[in-house]
């Protein structure tokens, strides 16, 4: 009976002791393999908490250098016993995160050369779910604040829920403020909104679209918004992947061309009022336009066209075998009553050809903006 009695007593010690040091053996463990992937780095973990079939959890994680600063309430790793077996992790997320990145002399894609990811992964992590996660981000060419949750299928590469809410945004040369996007998987009370994007030289404001998710496509549906004194409406197409390439369909009304001129800084080359209504076709990924194409007519009761590029005028008479003169006299405050406009892109160059006619006659008009681009100047 002794002999029973001093085995559970011995079992029970045991137990009770792994209890006590196999958390704090974790915690170092855990500490020293983030120690060693985020380079110069100082890392904390407040506590810890396991469960052998289910899952391991830590609360208060800190990772900390002079270029960010890692505050996560809670990380926690789901799993099943056979899962563990195949290399598996069912779910990992973190709740009430606080991410700080401050690279203002280095590029965002220099930030990876703080860490040593190598190339052995000892678990696949299936799905990935971010609840709070509140970042704060600024480097050379980019920069963020705003708060994300979302839940990702890392597998199958799909979205399936996201809510974000961003103060500001900005990269090569697009600047958003007050951005929210809500939307899931087979839902479509999804909700898009920007009060404000800059995208280098154009301002668009009050965009507002229903948001519909489909696998790894997203659709922003019914769209709106106010773009050069005028409207937009029509639907685009993103892909969520690597590439984030995207297509649209618009519609624009009342766009007043003065504005437009004055904002692309086309006065000391022409001058044009009036507005236009049309639609706008293009493609592309991240600030590069792959296609662009636009068909737009003036609206009653025209305008005022005048060309001030003596450069311009004398190419034209050449390829026309007109008179100079009789160019600059036909391009000095001509009004027009009707007028077409056709925009797109050729190797880089913004081609616009339009059909004028008014009072005085016809005039066409082609115009090559080379190596058009949104962004500004030194961006």
């Amino acid at each position: 009976m002794k002999k029973v009695f001093f085995i559970l007593w011995a079992v029970f010690f045991l137990f009770f002791l792994s209890a006590i040091l196999i958390n704090p053996a974790i915690i170092f463990l855990v500490e020293r393999q983030l120690g060693a992937i985020c380079k110069g780095s100082e890392v904390s973990i407040g506590s810890c908490r396991l469960n052998l079939t289910r899952q391991l959890s830590f609360a208060d994680v800190r990772i900390k250098n002079q270029a960010y600063d890692f505050l996560v309430k809670e990380a926690k790793a789901q799993y099943s016993l056979s899962s563990i077996f195949k290399g598996e992790i069912l779910r990992f997320s973190l709740k009430d995160a606080k991410i700080y990145i401050n690279l203002p002399q280095k590029n965002i894609a220099e930030f990876s050369q703080y860490f040593n990811l190598g190339s052995k992964k000892v678990f696949l992590v299936k799905s990935l779910e971010l609840s709070d996660f509140n970042l704060d981000l600024k480097a050379k060419d980019f920069h963020v604040n705003g708060v994300l949750s979302s839940r990702v299928n890392l597998v199958e590469q799909i979205v399936d829920s996201l809510d974000i809410k961003i103060g500001s945004l900005g990269i090569q040369g697009f600047n958003l403020s007050n951005v929210s996007l809500r939307a899931a998987q087979d839902s479509s009370r999804g909700y898009f909104g920007i009060n404000r994007m800059e995208c280098g030289k154009l301002n668009i404001s009050e965009i507002k679209s229903k948001v519909r998710f489909f696998k790894k496509e997203l659709f922003l549906e019914g769209m709106s918004a106010g773009v050069l004194d005028g409207n937009i409406s029509g639907n685009l197409k993103f892909n969520i992947d690597q590439n984030m390439s995207y297509e649209a369909i618009l519609k624009f009304t009342n766009l007043d061309i003065a504005r437009f001129i004055d904002d692309f800084d086309l006065k000391k080359k022409f001058e044009m009022t009036g507005r236009l209504e049309g639609t706008l076709v293009f493609k592309g990924r991240g600030a590069d336009i792959e296609i662009l194409s636009a068909e737009l007519s003036s609206l009653q009761p025209g305008g005022i066209l005048m060309i001030k590029d003596a450069k311009f005028l004398e190419n034209m008479a050449r390829s026309s075998n007109q008179s100079l003169d009789l160019l600059v006299e036909n391009f000095q405050n001509y009004h027009y009553n009707i007028g077409t406009i056709k925009l797109f892109l050729d190797k880089g160059d913004l081609i616009l050809d339009a059909a004028l006619e008014g009072e005085t006659g016809k005039r066409d008009l082609n115009i090559v903006l080379h190596d058009f681009s949104l962004k500004k100047e030194g961006q």
